[in-house]
């Protein structure tokens, strides 16, 4: 160690903090010679099962898991919020804090001025930053990325201003901050678990009453297995999903005005409408009403540690996304199919909206080695590539986390 890099200021984290957070503080350091005063973190999220059941105001139940998102920093006096990502682009963002924010043409950028913005457009007046924002939770694999970073902003700035939202209040200004930035679309459900999750529990979310609940899910004998297929979505195809889902609304309100969503709707009404639907709207609807009902039944059978049968929804869950929703692809299908055929297997799905990113997989804890080593060689032999396994737990919602110098420094 140098003279000049032992007169920098070196801090560490108290508890169980991520350990992406430990990388943030020393690109803070790094960067800007200077201690930061606040850390945020914000976790990202699988879907247990509800993929798209949110499209027509379905229930989603999520859990949030141990990759987070940070953001450390403290106020400057320069009328300039200076952020840094390196996870994310290479630039630095530097922005005035005040008056009209303008977009960006960086995604990361927007989402961290979108949440400035909302801020001060409710009347918190930001003060001027200086951050850094590290991630371990990859955008556009299906586990909520841009979500947590949104929210690990959110929570930073809380921090800064010495307040506290509601859970579902920041939920709100997330969706606006991404619909005044023009990032992508975002969704309730997400926010709502990357904020208001419970340690050891999945939380079951109603997207249209946004009212949460939790089901347990903390059994040392069952793995949760997150598998990465190396596959993310760059643009926004779902958005023809949400199109296709109106447009089935819409027509089966003609028939039925009082049907508000496809939350509302039976099968048998789906079945009734079949040909006024076309062959592709039923499907969709068909994926939305059924799915509904497997979320219901999941948290119920998680409170009684059945996890033989939440496994089972979970599977017949994936068939609907493939074979209804059609969102599915051949890496995420081939990962499935190879967990499925492996014992002390529960359950396997993809999560997320689809078109790429991850498989989320319930397996006997004695069997998780096994399972790896499955999947790592089943899809490298298929793709020529290898998938990435990360076992996951159960964290409690996003946090301020305390930080201090090093030997009293």
């Amino acid at each position: 160690m140098t003279a000049k890099d032992s007169d920098k200021p070196r801090l560490e984290v108290r508890g169980n903090a991520p350990p992406v957070l430990q990388r943030a503080l020393d690109t803070y350091v790094e960067y800007f010679e200077d201690r930061p005063t606040v850390a945020a973190r914000a976790p990202g999220r699988i879907n247990l099962v509800g993929d798209h059941a949110d499209d027509g105001a379905g229930c989603v139940l999520s859990m949030a898991i141990d990759r987070n998102v940070v953001m450390v920093g403290k106020p400057n006096r320069s009328q300039r919020c200076r952020v840094i990502a390196s996870d994310l682009g290479e630039e630095m963002a530097n922005f005035m804090n005040t008056g009209d924010i303008d977009p960006s043409r960086t995604d990361w950028v927007n989402l961290v001025k979108g949440i400035v913005a909302q801020f001060n457009a409710n009347g918190h007046n930001v003060p001027s930053f200086d951050a850094v924002i590290a991630s371990a939770v990859p955008i556009g694999a299906g586990l909520a990325g841009s979500t947590a970073v949104q929210v690990a902003v959110a929570t930073f700035i809380e921090a800064l201003l010495g307040i506290r939202l509601t859970h579902t209040r920041k939920a709100h200004w997330t969706l606006a901050a991404r619909q005044a930035f023009g990032t992508r679309p975002g969704s309730v459900v997400d926010t709502l678990v990357c904020c208001a999750a419970q340690r050891k529990h999945a939380l079951l979310i109603d997207s249209r009453s946004h009212e949460y609940r939790t089901a347990p899910i903390n059994r040392a004998d069952v793995t949760v297995l997150v598998t990465d297929t190396g596959t993310h979505r760059d643009d926004d195809p779902p958005a023809e999903r949400r199109r296709e889902v109106a447009e089935a609304t819409a027509i089966m309100q003609q028939q039925t005005p009082h049907i508000h969503e496809l939350r509302d709707v039976t099968l048998t009404q789906v079945e009734q409408m079949r040909e006024a639907l076309g062959e592709t709207l039923t499907r969709r609807a068909k994926h939305i009403v059924l799915e509904s009902q497997r979320v219901m039944m999941v948290a119920d059978v998680l409170q009684r540690d059945d996890y033989a049968t939440a496994g089972f929804l979970m599977y017949e869950s994936h068939r609907s996304l493939r074979d209804q929703f059609e969102v599915s692809t051949d890496e995420l299908d081939t990962l499935v199919e190879l967990a499925m055929k492996t014992d002390g297997v529960y359950g396997s799905k993809m999560t997320g909206q689809g078109f790429g990113g991850c498989t989320v997989t319930l397996v006997r804890t004695d069997a998780a080695d096994a399972l790896v080593d499955r999947l790592a060689a089943g899809f490298n032999e298929k793709f020529g590539r290898p998938c990435i396994c990360h076992r996951v737990i159960p964290v409690a919602g996003a946090k301020v986390v305390p930080i201090v110098p090093i030997h009293g420094q």
